[in-house]
């Protein structure tokens, strides 16, 4: 398979094939899983009441504008970006192993998020038991991604080297 071939449909097609996997798996973890489930009502709840507090107290779209790219950014911190940056590392640094396309999904979508919000401060002692089952909640809807993402895209089947025969 040629390089552009490759590059113009199978990585595209990978991130969104990746993309859609990570949404399918945080439904999943997310009626499976009592503590997901409630940060990601949680999180819809109060996107939900940010627009319509935007839409009916503030008479300038601007707001509106604001509300409804915060309330995207979330979605793509945890589905899309991981994926995304995965994939520039994999095809940058030629990894071609499937557990690697899988940790390193998963370790990015638990890092983006937590440092879009801010490290925690000092004064944390450690997490609790449920931040603890939505951290690797998000570390598997990661690893789904990536392994979506390798099935299409990430693993290549190159010839085997020619041998040149001795005379």
């Amino acid at each position: 398979m040629s390089a552009a071939v490759r590059i113009i449909f199978l990585l595209p097609l990978g991130i969104l094939a990746g993309a859609c996997a990570a949404t399918v798996a945080i439904y999943m973890l997310a009626v499976y899983v009592p503590d997901l489930g409630g940060a990601f009502a949680n999180v819809i709840l109060a996107a939900w009441n940010a627009f319509w507090r935007a839409v009916f107290d503030s008479d300038d779209p601007e707001a509106i504008t604001q509300v409804l790219r915060r309330g995207a950014a979330l979605p793509v911190l945890v589905l899309l970006l991981p994926i995304v940056v995965t994939a520039l590392i994999a095809e940058i640094a030629r990894l071609r192993g499937a557990l690697a396309h899988v940790v390193l999904a998963g370790a990015l979508t638990i890092l983006l998020p937590w440092a879009s919000i801010g490290a925690p401060s000092q004064q944390a002692q450690s997490l609790s038991g449920a931040e603890t089952r939505v951290l690797a909640c998000l570390f598997f809807v990661g690893a789904a991604s990536g392994l979506v993402y390798y099935l299409i895209a990430g693993r290549r089947r190159e010839p085997a080297p020619q041998q040149i025969p001795t005379p």
